[in-house]
C-alpha cells in the first residue's frame, strides 16, 4: 500500500512539472531564466558574504594585536620597575628613582 502511494506521489510531482512546462508555453524558457537570476544573485551573496568574512577577520585579527600590545606594555612597566629595583640593589651609591607609579599605572589602564 506505501509502495502504490510512493509511486503515484511520484508520478503525481512528476507529471505536474511537465504540466506546467506544457501549459507556461514558453519550454523551460522562464526557467532557464529563473535559474540563471538565481545564479547570479547566489554569486552576488557569495562575494558579498566573502569580503565581510575578510573584513571581520581583519577586525578580529586587529582587536587581538591591541590586546597583545597593551598586555606588553603592561609587562614593560612591570620589568621597568623590577629593573629600578635591581639596580638600586646592585649600586646602592647611584640611586635611580623611578617616576610617580601612578603615571606608570595611568598608561597601563589605557
Amino acid at each position: 500500500m506505501m509502495i502504490r502511494g510512493t509511486i503515484f506521489n511520484a508520478a503525481a510531482f512528476t507529471g505536474g512539472n511537465y504540466l506546467v512546462k506544457y501549459l507556461s508555453g514558453n519550454s523551460g524558457k522562464a526557467t532557464l531564466e529563473e535559474r540563471t537570476r538565481h545564479d547570479k544573485a547566489l554569486e552576488a551573496y557569495q562575494a558579498a558574504m566573502a569580503k565581510y568574512t575578510r573584513g571581520h577577520t581583519k577586525l578580529l585579527d586587529w582587536i587581538q594585536t591591541n590586546r597583545e600590545i597593551k598586555e606588553q606594555a603592561k609587562q614593560n612597566f612591570t620589568n621597568t620597575d623590577y629593573m629600578f629595583k635591581l639596580y638600586n640593589q646592585a649600586h646602592p651609591d647611584k640611586q635611580i628613582t623611578p617616576l610617580k607609579e601612578s603615571w606608570f599605572a595611568d598608561l597601563s589602564a589605557q
